[in-house]
């Protein structure tokens, strides 16, 4: 049985993953070991890809592909579009170009992505590094400026028509601690769900909880808290992969410190419960915990997409 190990902050309900205003942080104070996924359980996800198995437990080596995985019965879903030929049928339409794609895409071996986002949030670190030490050293602002409006969201960049700061923030971090807490988190939960989905549905989670991270933070930093602030880092994108496994295997056991099981749509339910009351009674200090709701939801509602046929 694999031992999942999340990196430790300084929260201990459940494990609280948070993210600060300026730096989103993933954390989660635990040992935790995923199991209690019944072999016969069906998943509906989808309509085109052939289906994919649910690993008994995220592998404690990162990056690795998880040596067991569950067998899930085809579902009428994922039937749908797998219908037998008959005399005198019309040919099948061309795919269209999507569907070209997706293919290709998933062609393609998982460790690409997987260390491709790694490997893209290193980069932006040593951007960030760069530009703080050029604007120590010699006084001169302008790659810290360029970095300030380029990989941090906030309303002011928005408005001023830098749309792609909801996507870059998702690869930014400052402090090399910090992208050490959400790569270390990242790289025992993401390879288990890029098997479940393969690559294509995986980026469209990834990178599409990371914008609904990010606009959502926004809209309540706006109109909730009346005020404008930046935020940066990976956890929302995070978020959603959980929240998104936990959706299809809720009775997954998470065993906290190694030794309390906790199913993980509990641990996410009440993630979500303790984020939403910060959120509610702005004690979220520098957390950016409506980012952190954002990710949840972006992780159910493509759990739900997906069980209603979506492709992507």
């Amino acid at each position: 049985m694999a031992t999942l190990t999340f990196a430790s902050a300084r929260h201990v309900l459940l494990g609280t993953l948070h993210c600060s205003v300026t730096q989103r942080t993933l954390s989660v104070w635990s040992n935790a070991v995923l199991r209690g996924v019944h072999p016969n359980a069906h998943l509906k996800l989808g309509r085109s890809n052939p289906l994919r198995a649910v690993p008994t437990a995220v592998p404690a080596r990162l990056f690795s592909t998880p040596s067991k995985i569950l067998r899930f019965v085809r579902t009428d879903v994922w039937k749908a579009t797998h219908r037998s030929g008959g005399y005198g049928s019309a040919p099948p339409p061309r795919r269209p170009t999507e569907s070209s794609i997706r293919r290709a895409i998933d062609s393609l071996p998982s460790g690409i992505f997987l260390w491709g986002i790694l490997g893209l949030n290193g980069a932006i670190l040593l951007l960030w590094g760069y530009a703080s030490g050029i604007a120590q050293q010699n006084r001169d602002f302008t790659w810290l400026k360029w970095m300030h409006e380029n990989f941090l969201v906030s309303m002011r960049n928005v408005r001023e028509g830098r749309w792609w700061t909801l996507l870059t923030c998702c690869f930014s971090h400052q402090e090399m601690m910090h992208f050490l807490v959400n790569a270390f988190t990242y790289g025992f939960m993401a390879p288990g769900v890029i098997a479940i989905l393969g690559n294509a549905s995986f980026l469209t989670l990834y990178l599409g909880g990371g914008i609904l991270s990010s606009g959502l933070s926004l809209l309540w930093s706006e109109q909730v808290k009346k005020r404008d602030t930046s935020s940066q880092g990976a956890s929302g994108a995070i978020y959603a992969v959980i929240s998104f496994f936990a959706c299809v295997a809720p009775r997954a056991e998470l065993l906290i410190f190694g030794i309390v099981p906790c199913p993980a749509w509990i641990v996410v339910g009440s993630l979500f419960v303790y984020d939403s009351w910060r959120s509610i009674t702005d004690r979220g200090g520098r957390t950016d915990t409506a980012g952190h709701i954002g990710g949840m939801f972006a992780g159910a509602g493509y759990f739900i997409l997906k069980r209603m046929g979506m492709r992507f």
